[in-house]
C-alpha cells in the first residue's frame, strides 16, 4: 500500500512540474 501512495505522491509532483514547464514556456512565447 505505501509503495502505490509514494508512487501516485510521484506522479502528481510529475503532473504539476510538467504543469510549470507548459506555463514557463507559454509566458516566454
Amino acid at each position: 500500500m505505501k509503495l502505490i501512495c509514494y508512487v501516485k505522491t510521484v506522479d502528481t509532483m510529475l503532473l504539476i512540474l510538467i504543469d510549470m514547464k507548459i506555463k514557463q514556456v507559454k509566458l516566454n512565447r
